[in-house]
């Protein structure tokens, strides 16, 4: 039996459209329902073996958009893999019903000769999507269960046009809300599985959001169903898989994909990612920015559960983070889920999931989530740690080309100015040392002084070499390791371990130089028996040295850690700075300058 060539034409503005509402053509959903219900194309099916849903009745006197089963169906139906649980008698209900709706005008539902339900999906052979899916067709259905993918039962073709058969399994992945934290590290798994997957065969799919994840219970198309999953997510039943690839991308198998760079336009796709591109930049890494698009809807739906499990804070920071090179890999941020609930105590995972309160207040650049967390993991884990809030720099681009006032060719010029500007504190984090924040203006002048950026103890320890502190002065109301330079050639920082460090600039030609780099060649336990500061590191770039030494107090000048690597001999401990306000003259401007450098 062929399809008429009406039919055809029809068939083919559909497979023009990625969906209908971004579909150039002036389709509606309401035409598809009549293309994929009317008798020809019904027909054409069941002579493939698939009896397509019929359409509803009217509701409220218009076409109804949902379908429903056309043959006999179980109330309940056990899942049978691929095929998913079904349960059909929603509570408050009228009577058992699986109707279904497609808002994309490219899919439609059906069972098969066993009754089994399926869902049945058109695209053309010519297309990206095609591709990929004509791959995942070749697969084991052993590996795409074990790969958290929805398997392909069929494909069927028509002309130009392939339809792809596919399991029907459910939407709606954290309903009912009354997951534990063992369920919610159960779907991120599934996900990094079938991401890891794709991106080790060299396939993108730029659309990873929760909208594209199924889960192996379905029912009637309605919120009333959905408490029906209760006994399945309780009992460890529920399955999850990663769907479609509209969006997608299948690379040659010998493309070496960490260097492998999209125009910027095509990150403007799909349900909304991370903001690797709204900077001005030109390209974007689309492997990277998958597990940016997918740690941005983990922070959107987990990231106020870090206090039940502390070891979330890192994953998403680490697949959110604007450093893109440090970025998770999907194989990493699996691990990691791995990781998690390895060490992770059993309380911990059996804890149930609360709503969050933030989500629409915070986004994943703003919220904190190592906040009350222990001061010892987040010294442990310091290297994952995203800096909260967006830098100014970033601001200041986005604000630029959202505006639209300058050409984009004139973009790249822009950047360059303002990474002169802002690169230094970038560049140290670069090398794992975070500089001191500048404090706020003092009586209506620029600061002198920089505080940690990241967290510190209110009393530490001395651990040579690094030294004791103390960062609550009598009858001050805040804790507080403040430190100022009067030499413009210092900066403070904290390591990863957030250990406080001093950094000075020097000259590979200066004799200062020659002094410190033998120093540095000492072992630990002759510079302790010297009594002479050890050098931690040597840090270069072109003709500047960077001497890492730890922070410690001259005995002459109380807490003026400004003087550490000046003078010969150092207090194994500091702690507030004491200075007084300098008095603004040329010399104090100059140092505004030299720490606006800095900092």
């Amino acid at each position: 039996m062929e399809l008429s060539d009406s039919n055809y034409a029809f068939l083919v503005r559909i497979l023009r459209c990625k969906s209908l509402r971004v579909c150039e053509d002036d389709l509606d959903e309401s035409e598809c329902q009549d293309f994929w219900t009317s008798a020809e194309v019904a027909e054409w099916f069941k002579a493939q073996g698939y009896t397509p849903y019929k359409r509803n009745p009217m509701e409220w006197g218009l076409p109804s958009p949902h379908t429903s089963p056309s043959l006999p169906f179980e109330i309940f139906q056990e899942a049978n893999y691929p095929y998913a649980y079904h349960h059909a008698q929603a509570e408050d209900e009228e009577g058992p019903s699986l109707s279904a709706r497609d808002f994309s005008g490219r899919i439609m539902y059906a069972q098969d000769r066993r009754l089994r339900h399926v869902a049945i999906k058109a695209l053309h052979i010519e297309s990206e999507e095609y591709r990929t899916v004509h791959f995942l067709s070749q697969q084991s259905l052993e590996t795409i269960r074990e790969n958290c993918l929805l398997p392909v039962v069929e494909l069927l073709y028509f002309r130009k046009a392939c339809f792809v058969v596919m399991p029907r399994w459910g939407s709606a992945i954290h309903a009912p809300r009354s997951h534990t934290m063992r369920d919610l590290l159960s779907i991120m798994k599934s996900v990094l599985k079938a991401l890891a997957f794709l991106h080790s065969h060299n396939i993108m799919h730029r659309d990873t959001s929760f909208s594209n994840i199924l889960v192996n219970h379905f029912g009637k198309d309605s919120p009333a169903y959905l408490p029906t999953r209760l006994p399945q997510m309780s009992a460890g039943l529920l399955s999850y898989a990663l769907i479609d690839f509209d969006m997608s991308n299948m690379l040659p198998r010998t493309t070496d994909r960490k260097s492998y760079r999209l125009s910027f336009e095509n990150a403007l796709v799909g349900s909304g990612g991370p903001r690797d591109v709204a900077q001005g930049e030109f390209d974007y890494d689309p492997f990277a920015y998958d597990v940016g698009c997918l740690g941005l809807f983990f922070c959107e739906h987990y990231q106020h559960h870090t206090k039940d499990i502390p070891l979330l804070a890192p994953l998403l920071d680490k697949m959110v983070t604007r450093d893109i090179n440090n970025r998770f890999t999907a194989e990493e941020a699996l691990q990691f889920v791995e990781r998690i609930l390895i060490e992770a105590e059993p309380a911990q995972l059996s804890v149930v999931e609360r709503p969050n309160l933030f989500r629409g207040i915070f986004t994943y650049e703003t919220y904190d989530r190592w906040q009350g967390l222990p001061i010892d993991f987040q010294r442990g884990l310091a290297a994952y740690r995203e800096p909260v809030g967006v830098p100014l720099i970033s601001r200041a681009l986005r604000a630029i080309i959202r505006s639209n006032i300058f050409p984009r060719s004139t973009v790249p010029t822009i950047r360059w100015l303002f990474f002169r500007i802002t690169s230094v504190p970038q560049w140290f984090k670069a090398q794992g040392y975070t500089p001191y924040k500048r404090n706020p203006e003092e009586w209506g002048a620029p600061s002198l002084h920089t505080s940690p950026s990241l967290p510190f103890e209110i009393i530490q320890e001395a651990d040579y070499p690094n030294a004791y502190h103390h960062a609550q002065g009598e009858g001050e109301s805040e804790p507080s390791l403040t430190e100022s330079d009067p030499t413009g050639r210092i900066i403070f920082a904290q390591d990863r371990a957030l250990r406080h460090v001093a950094i000075k600039a020097m000259h590979t030609e200066s004799e200062e130089y020659r002094v410190v780099q033998f120093l540095s060649q000492q072992s630990l336990e002759t510079m302790r028996e010297s009594c002479i500061l050890p050098v931690i590191e040597l840090l270069y770039f072109r003709e500047a040295c960077f001497v890492m030494g730890f922070v410690c107090a001259n005995p002459e000048v109380p807490h003026d850690a400004g003087s550490t690597l000046h003078h010969a001999v150092c207090v194994e401990g500091f702690g507030v700075s004491s200075f007084p306000l300098h008095y603004t003259s040329g010399l104090e401007l100059c140092k505004y300058s030299r720490q606006s450098f800095w900092s």
